[in-house]
């Protein structure tokens, strides 16, 4: 029986769409593998476009091309619409397209090369699947995107966003609940677009999923910031819902620069008010918020009054995570063509903001530590006996037992670092 193997990079959304690359081909009586060294078939499924992930992505080609020879690969995700020259020895498969995967693979096997790659539909959202974890459900919500950043191509590789119907994604929410899901993850490149082509709205999809019988508890997965006018318009609605008991009151919202004169060079119509305004808001109505961002340093002409902004904002917002990057830009983007800081100045700029992002993380663990409530455990530690579990916060917490996927325990928060909560188990609790 022909063995494939999926590796999935990126996104959320890579992954659901991995988990149902997995169930079609299963479906399809091929078998699947877990490993390179042993496949027939490599799919890779890669779903953001960033120069880090092209970089591995190439590595791995090259990879396999030298280890495993014989070994027949595809390509899936919103990436091979932009590098169709490039990877023209490959089969190409559009996320729109994975609907369609058992058939590029049939004709891969046949020495035929094909490339499904056209935007023009939505898959089915409730496609066979297999999950990687028995109690997280992935739903994509969406697909492509809103914003139109000068220095990303990603409008243009995935296209413009088209939102899941309300009904459909509620139907797959209540189909995984009822086989014991535990966790709902909405998966869209900027969930506050959501409803943007159906008239509907972020808001209008949460308060159905919440209404939902059983129990579990819902994350999403990023707002983008170019929709901070959609979140500022419905922020005391989504606020209401934040505090719900199925929400985890996590948000994900990356800012990339603090000072309005980068945003627009960046093309990226918002201000920096506006999004310190909202986080403030949203801080203050929801104490226990987690809040991650992404944040980038040595843009091109960025001043030391500019950067010293950045170090300010993390002052106000205090995120619970920072995610850094040094600015990197495709050569064709008009932002290549401005000058640009020296390295060494770039490396230093990094350092501090670490150093902040560092200390920021380690204050706002502490809050934690004593801390006495509930978590549900939805992953295995990579030390044989530990195991995490997350809070209404989307805190990981590691204890250590013997415990299974789904188990909802007692605990308290014994010690933290910047990225480690740990406590100790009082009881487990009966499933509900």
């Amino acid at each position: 029986m022909t063995s494939f193997f999926v590796e999935s990079y990126g996104s959320w959304q890579s992954l659901a769409q991995a988990e149902r690359i997995n169930g079609l081909l299963q479906q399809a009586r091929f078998n699947q593998s877990f490993d390179l060294e042993s496949t027939d078939i490599t799919i890779i499924s890669l779903t953001q476009v960033t120069l880090s992930l092209e970089e591995e992505l190439y590595e791995k080609l090259d990879l396999i091309k030298k280890k495993f020879p014989h070994q027949l690969v595809i390509i899936v995700g919103c990436f091979p619409h932009h590098h169709r020259e490039k990877l023209k020895l490959y089969p190409l498969i559009s996320s729109h397209q994975i609907h369609r995967i058992v058939e590029v693979v049939e004709e891969r096997l046949s020495r035929n090369i094909i490339k499904v790659i056209e935007r023009n539909e939505l898959p089915a959202l409730d496609l066979p699947k297999v999950r990687q974890n028995k109690i997280i459900e992935i739903i994509p919500i969406t697909l492509g995107c809103v914003s139109d950043c000068i220095w990303c191509s990603e409008r243009k590789i995935i296209g413009e966003i088209q939102s899941y119907s309300q009904d459909e994604i509620v139907g797959v929410a209540q189909k995984a609940i009822n086989q014991g899901v535990k966790e709902l993850l909405l998966s869209s490149h900027d969930a506050a677009a959501y409803g943007k082509d159906l008239n509907l709205t972020l808001v209008d999809l949460l308060s159905s999923l919440i209404s939902l019988p059983g129990e579990f508890q819902i994350l999403i997965e990023r707002v983008y910031p170019v929709s901070v006018s959609n979140l500022l318009s419905f922020q005391d609605q989504l606020a209401t819902i934040f505090q719900h008991s199925k929400m985890f009151q996590f948000l994900s919202l990356p800012i990339f620069a603090t000072s309005n004169n980068i945003l627009q060079q960046m093309s990226l119509t918002y201000s920096i008010e506006d999004l310190i305004s909202f986080l403030k808001y949203f801080r203050f109505a929801i104490p226990n918020l987690t809040i991650s961002t992404n944040i980038i340093t040595g843009f091109p002409a960025e001043s030391q009054e500019e950067f010293w902004h950045t170090l300010e904002f993390m002052r106000k917002i205090n995120p619970d995570i920072t995610k850094m990057s040094i600015f990197t830009t495709p050569s064709k983007s008009p932002l290549a063509k401005l000058p640009s800081l020296e390295a060494t100045e770039k490396q230093r700029r990094y350092k501090v903001l670490a150093d902040v992002a560092h200390n920021t993380s380690i204050l706002q663990n502490e809050r934690w530590k004593n801390w006495q409530g509930t978590i549900v455990i939805d992953q295995q530690g990579e030390i044989p006996g530990e195991w995490i579990g997350h809070n209404q916060s989307y805190k990981p917490i590691i204890i250590k037992g013997n415990f299974k996927l789904g188990n909802i325990v007692s605990v308290k928060v014994m010690k933290t670092t910047d990225t480690i909560i740990q406590a100790e188990v009082i009881r487990i609790l009966p499933e509900l």
